[in-house]
């Protein structure tokens, strides 16, 4: 049970760190919030990119969200 729960950790920090890089957001920041909450963070998440998307103009009223 432990196992699991460090391995589901450790692989959610790696998953919100590459993501996080990929749109260029804070990897450190994502990496633990993802170590901390696990897959748990993924709303937060795409919440926070979408946020970010927005107030740089990525994410326009005129686009239509897929």
């Amino acid at each position: 049970m432990v196992l699991t729960m460090l391995s589901l950790s450790l692989l959610s920090a790696w998953y919100f760190g590459t993501r996080a890089f990929a749109k260029g957001m804070g990897v450190k920041r994502w990496a633990c919030i993802g170590a901390a909450m696990g897959p748990v963070a993924y709303p937060l998440f795409t919440t926070h990119k979408r946020l970010m998307e927005r107030k740089a103009g990525l994410y326009g009223e005129r686009c239509i969200g897929l």
